[in-house]
């Protein structure tokens, strides 16, 4: 049985083609349960898609979310006129916004726990082109990602972070450990995961 905070991101690829079951494969985004979440996958493996879910659902339940979108694309064009969008070059504003509610939030200064929810698409090739030119300025915020993964949960900030490969450098301290939800997409899985959209 689903719970309201269920969201199905697709369906098992192998139980569908293989034997015709329709299994969904479900996260559950109650931001009690589940703290952060990292999608990954290659280039137009769906990641765009399932952050769209995730968003509307997100969206519909108490708190604040933000979008950093670095590779603005057209895949969150309705977002774009909303005032917690940041575009490609302002994608740090958010997240000193939410690292800054973090901390007033640790102080006592905020008592809410009110979910904020920090959403960034394609996270590794941000940090890439900022290494490329003020590798400190991309240190620190690495720095900052990590401790919100680290303390976020239990004062209500959490990451949703979107890229093609998580690789462990630009989560310093082991802090990717602390993902509650990681979803791999796999292109083949992604295409055929919506049998319904292809019919």
């Amino acid at each position: 049985m689903m719970m309201n905070s269920d969201l199905v991101l697709g369906y098992d690829f192998d139980k569908w083609y293989g034997y015709g079951v329709k299994e969904p494969v479900i996260t559950d985004i109650s931001p009690k349960t589940n703290s952060h979440t990292l999608l990954c996958g290659m280039s137009g493996s769906g990641k765009s898609y399932a952050e769209n879910i995730l968003i509307a659902r997100i969206a519909n339940t108490e708190g604040m979310v933000f979008f950093s979108d670095f590779k603005q694309d057209d895949s969150f064009t309705f977002l774009r006129n909303c005032p917690r969008y940041y575009s490609y070059d302002k994608t740090i504003e958010a997240l000193e916004t939410v690292y800054d509610t973090l901390h007033k939030r640790q102080s006592g200064e905020d008592t809410s726990r009110s979910p904020v929810t920090l959403v960034w698409d394609e996270y590794m090739a941000n940090i890439l082109a900022i290494q490329g030119t003020e590798k400190k300025k991309a240190e620190d915020i690495m720095r900052k990602v990590s401790e919100i993964l680290m303390l976020g949960r239990s004062l209500g900030v959490r990451l949703v972070i979107s890229c093609q490969r998580p690789d462990a450098a630009a989560f310093p301290s082991g802090s990717r450990l602390n993902y509650t939800d990681s979803r791999c997409a796999d292109q083949k899985y992604i295409r055929n995961a919506y049998p319904e959209r292809i019919h």
